[in-house]
C-alpha cells in the first residue's frame, strides 16, 4: 500500500516508522475470517507493545488504496486498540468535589501506581450512581487501567468496598438531591460552586497555573473578587507570600486581553464551549466585536 511505501522511504533516512503488516483477501474470506483477524490483531499489538522501540496502544487498519485516494481521510481506516491487564491497588478514601454547576463528583483516591511509565493516583470516579453500582468505597481493591494509554479509570472490582452516599454538600452543607447519576447542591450560594466557576473563567481566559486551592485561599467567590485583589493583599494571605503574589499577578495580566469568543466560552454557560461560542460571536457581531477588541 501507498502508506507502507511512505514508511519504507522514510525509514531509510533513519526515522522510526510504524510497523506495517498485509493481510491477504484469501485469509480474510475464509470462515474462520473474524477469528483470523481479532487473533492477528492481539498478538501483532501484544507482541508490539514489548518489543518494538517506541511505545504502541494500538493499530490502525486500512484497505489496499490507490495513490489518487487520501490515505488521511478517517473514513478510509478503523482503530483498534487493546486494554492493557489491570493494575491492582486499594481504594484509600473518595473526596468530594464540587462543581461550578453544583454536581458533587467523587474523587477516588488509591495507592500511588505506576502504569506504561506514568504515575496514577485518581482513577476516574464519574459519579455515585456509578461508585454505587460498581460497590467502589473506601477500601475497595480496583483494578486501574489508562484508557488508551492515556486516562486511567477503573476497569474491574477485584474487592468491594463500603460506598457512603453523602447527604449535605461538601462545601455548604446544603441537603443535596439526585438529578439523573448525579448528585447536586441546589445553594445557589455554595462558595466551593462558586469558587469552581472563578476557577473556569480565568482558566479559559488564559490564567492556567491558578487552581481551586489557591481561590480558596483568597476567598475569590466571584469573578469581581478575583480582579480587584492587590499585589499586597495576596502576599498576606496565609499560605502565599511575594512569589505567590508576582505569580498570580502574571497570571491574571494574561487574560485581560483575549478573543471575544473565548469570553463567550469562559461565562459557563451549559453547552457553550469554545467553539460554540466561536460560531455564535461568527454569526451575531461578526464585524462589531472586531472592531470593538481593536479599539
Amino acid at each position: 500500500a501507498l502508506e507502507s511505501l511512505r514508511f519504507r522511504k522514510l525509514s531509510r533516512y533513519g526515522l522510526l516508522t510504524p510497523h506495517t503488516f498485509v493481510i491477504m483477501q484469501n485469509e480474510i474470506r475464509t470462515p474462520k475470517g473474524k477469528k483470523f483477524i481479532i487473533n492477528f490483531l492481539e498478538n501483532t499489538v501484544k507482541s508490539g507493545k514489548e518489543t518494538l522501540p517506541y511505545d504502541v496502544d494500538g493499530v490502525v487498519l486500512t484497505a489496499d488504496i490507490s495513490e489518487r485516494e487520501d490515505i488521511r481521510l478517517p473514513k478510509k481506516k478503523v482503530a483498534f486498540k487493546i486494554t492493557n491487564q489491570p493494575v491492582e491497588t486499594v481504594v484509600n478514601e473518595i473526596v468530594n468535589q464540587v462543581t461550578r454547576l453544583g454536581y458533587v463528583i467523587p474523587v477516588v483516591h488509591i495507592g500511588s501506581i505506576e502504569i506504561e511509565g506514568v504515575e496514577v493516583k485518581h482513577p476516574t470516579g464519574h459519579n455515585y450512581d456509578w461508585l454505587r453500582k460498581k460497590q467502589i468505597g473506601k477500601g475497595a481493591i480496583v483494578g486501574i487501567v489508562r484508557s488508551g494509554d492515556v486516562i486511567p479509570y477503573i476497569k474491574t472490582v477485584i474487592k468491594p468496598g463500603k460506598v457512603i452516599i453523602p447527604r449535605r454538600c461538601p462545601s455548604c452543607d446544603y441537603l443535596l438531591k439526585w438529578e439523573g447519576v448525579h448528585l447536586l447542591c441546589n445553594n445557589k450560594k455554595c462558595k466551593g460552586s462558586k469558587i469552581a466557576q472563578v476557577e473556569h473563567f480565568i482558566r479559559t481566559m488564559g490564567a492556567k497555573e491558578i487552581s481551586a486551592p489557591t481561590l480558596t485561599k483568597l476567598n475569590c467567590t466571584s469573578v469581581r473578587k478575583f480582579y480587584i485583589l492587590t499585589k499586597e493583599q495576596i502576599a498576606n494571605t496565609e499560605g502565599m507570600g511575594d512569589v505567590s503574589a508576582n505569580t498570580l499577578i502574571e497570571e491574571r495580566n494574561k487574560t485581560l486581553y483575549v478573543e471575544p469568543h473565548v469570553f463567550l466560552a469562559a461565562l459557563g454557560i451549559p453547552s457553550i464551549g469554545e467553539t460554540v461560542a466561536r460560531k455564535i460571536v461568527d454569526h451575531a457581531y461578526p464585524k462589531k466585536f472586531e472592531r470593538i477588541f481593536k479599539d
